[in-house]
C-alpha cells in the first residue's frame, strides 16, 4: 500500500508474490470444502430433526388424548369434585400450548399432521373453556 505524504511516498503493508496467492487459493478450497461438508451435515440433521419433531408431536398428541380420556372419566365419576379435576385441566392446557407452539412453527412441513393436531387442540380448548365457564357445576 502506498501513502503519499509531505516528503514523498511511504510504503506500508504486505507484498504478495505469486506463490502466496497460490497458497491462498489452496486455503480457500480447503475452507470451501469444509463449509460444504458442514452444509451437507446440517441438511441431514434437519431431516432427522424433522422426523424427531414429528415423533415428538405424535407423542404429545397421544398424551393429550390420554389426558382427555382421564378428564372425561373424572367428570363421570360422582365422587370427584371439580377442585380435584383442576390440576388435570392445567396439564391439558399446558399440553395444548406445547402442541400449538410446535405445529405453528413456519418451518413445520407436515400439513396433514398439523391439521390433525389443530383439530385435537381445538377440541381440548373447547372442553377446557366449558370447564372454566362452569358447565359442569
Amino acid at each position: 500500500m502506498k501513502i503519499n505524504g509531505m516528503n514523498g511516498e511511504i510504503q506500508i503493508g504486505i507484498h504478495r508474490d505469486a506463490t502466496s496467492v497460490m497458497e491462498g487459493d489452496i486455503d480457500f478450497k480447503g475452507i470451501f470444502d469444509q463449509q460444504m461438508a458442514t452444509v451437507t451435515e446440517s441438511r441431514q440433521s434437519q431431516t432427522i430433526s424433522c422426523a424427531d419433531a414429528r415423533t415428538l408431536v405424535l407423542e404429545q398428541g397421544d398424551k393429550l388424548l390420554s389426558l382427555l380420556d382421564t378428564y372425561a372419566a373424572d367428570l363421570e365419576n360422582p365422587g370427584k369434585m371439580l377442585k380435584q379435576i383442576e390440576p388435570l385441566v392445567n396439564s391439558i392446557e399446558d399440553e395444548v400450548s406445547q402442541i400449538q407452539g410446535t405445529v405453528s412453527d413456519p418451518s413445520w412441513e407436515d400439513n396433514d399432521l398439523r391439521l390433525l393436531m389443530e383439530e385435537l387442540t381445538i377440541t381440548a380448548d373447547v372442553a377446557m373453556y366449558k370447564f372454566h365457564r362452569g358447565d359442569f357445576l
